[in-house]
């Protein structure tokens, strides 16, 4: 019997690599040397293509069972949508298993579920991050001992202009702290984050905006605290600001020149606060790409964006989930909007017009949200629109069913934002690929005009050398034929 068994399986066909048992494929063929050595996420990522890989994720708080399902429901869903399969499974009240078939897209799913607000901690590979929400920014690392040792060291007095300069620098810090009265101020922790300087100040019951920390400081998290007013006397001392989170806090005013001159600041998160008013000019910030309004509900954002048309900031992300909105916002052209996020809210009035400036458009967040629309019909014709132009979103739960609403022709002054939305963000995409090109050229030509003038210089020292090298050998043959 066994030999017919093995005769059996010689005359089989074999199976193809996708269908044998995941024990039985062969290894993913991985070129290591493509991958950097400083980036071993990376390299870990490639080994774990086309095999099972599950991944623990951890609800914040005391939540419930129910919560937690439901949270981690909307997530899987999201993940989903975005085209990364994940089967999940609760083991614990507040946990839950995301098991993916294939095991490279766990680090993209991490890369979202990190910027959950509910999300406490993700697991992968036995690898923990915590503190997710925003924080994979703003939690820093202290120094090492000996690093510090080596900043001890470099800071030496090495001759007397070095001590006169150290010296008149102590005593304008020591002015500043006398007048901000530093002492009574809450200490927040200063470290490095990709290179800029930052400063933790999460949930440390601070009522005022910090006066004391570096004037050169780039990113500051003042997360969970209980700050009231933002003036622009808060904000004056920090030129070099380019991250500024105020999310939960007890924000009730915002004075309208307050980021008067913040022309680095791409990130503003001011979410889960009591505002009643929206500064316009933080549409117009040069700079600013993420900008987060979610749990404002004693403002009117949509009126307040509609009035700071044309909106001239370079946003990419835009949230305004759980506003309380019955309508979104008329933005107007904005090409540069990638990420848009209006889960939440209960909407009676849905139209393609607030979505037709929006050509760049690549993800919208829908999540908990509610249609009652009083032309039902709108919200097929705008699911219709959003999926002709590639927007990865789930579709609007419309009450009526679309064998009831007839395709209609989208209006011409849609059609008229669209089109002038593609042709600004053509001009932008054209300006910035002029740049990625131009510098690198300009550099290489100086390079090219350096070695040039470099390799002209020798030239003329040989040169120079020959030509007063002749007369000698001259000489010297005439005094040979004398004496002949």
């Amino acid at each position: 019997m066994e030999r017919l068994l093995d005769q059996w399986d010689e005359d089989e066909e074999p199976l193809p690599e996708d269908e044998l048992p995941e024990h039985l494929r062969p290894p993913p063929k991985v070129d290591f040397s493509q991958f950097d050595p400083s980036n071993p996420e990376a390299m870990l990522q490639a080994t774990k293509k086309g095999k099972t890989l599950m991944t623990f994720v951890q609800v914040t708080g005391d939540a419930t069972r129910d919560e937690t399902e439901d949270l981690t429901k909307i997530w899987q869903t999201s993940l989903w949508n975005s085209h990364i399969q994940a089967e999940r499974y609760l083991v614990d009240d507040n946990r839950a298993i995301f098991l993916f078939k294939d095991g490279s897209q766990a680090w993209s799913a991490k890369e979202y579920l990190i910027d959950q607000e509910k999300c406490e901690s993700v697991t992968i590979e036995n690898k923990k991050i915590f503190d997710c929400f925003h924080l994979a920014v703003i939690r820093f690392k202290s120094e090492s001992l000996s690093e510090r040792m080596k900043i001890n060291q470099l800071s030496k007095i090495k001759s007397n202009m070095q001590f006169f300069l150290i010296l008149v620098v102590f005593m304008t810090a020591f002015e500043e702290f006398t007048n901000g009265d530093c002492n009574n101020e809450p200490k927040c922790q200063i470290s490095k984050v990709l290179g800029m300087k930052g400063a933790d100040c999460y949930d440390r019951d601070i009522r005022e905006f910090p006066k004391c920390l570096r004037s050169d400081i780039e990113i500051i998290d003042l997360t969970k605290n209980r700050i009231k007013q933002l003036r622009f006397s808060d904000l004056e001392r920090y030129t070099y600001l380019k991250m500024l989170y105020l999310q939960d806090n007890f924000l009730l005013k915002i004075e309208d020149n307050a980021f008067d001159g913040k022309t680095d600041l791409t990130t503003l998160d001011l979410s889960n606060n009591g505002m009643t008013k929206i500064p316009l000019d933080i549409f117009h910030l040069p700079s600013l790409q993420s900008l987060y309004l979610s749990q404002n509900t004693n403002t009117n954002i949509v009126e307040t964006m509609e009035e700071a048309k044309p909106i001239t900031s370079p946003l990419t992300q835009f949230d305004i989930s759980f506003s309380e909105i019955e309508r979104l916002p008329e933005i107007g052209l904005l090409p540069t909007l990638v990420k848009y996020n209006i889960s939440g809210n209960n909407l009676v009035e849905l139209n393609i017009k607030h979505f037709s400036g929006l050509c760049g458009l690549k993800y919208l967040i829908t999540n908990n949200i509610t249609v009652n629309l009083q032309e039902p019909c709108d919200c097929w014709n705008t699911n219709r629109w959003l999926k002709s132009k590639n927007v990865i979103f789930s579709p609007f739960d419309c009450e009526m069913k679309e064998t009831l609403c007839a395709e209609v022709p989208v209006n011409a002054s849609d059609l008229e934002s669209y089109e002038k939305c593609s042709k600004l963000l053509r001009e932008i995409t054209a300006k910035s690929m002029l740049k990625k090109i131009l510098i690198p050229l300009l550099i290489g030509v100086v390079i090219v005009c350096v070695c040039i003038g470099f390799y002209c210089r020798r030239r003329r020292k040989l040169n120079k050398k020959a030509l007063y090298g002749v007369p000698m050998e001259e000489e010297k043959l005439s005094t040979l034929e004398k004496h002949q």
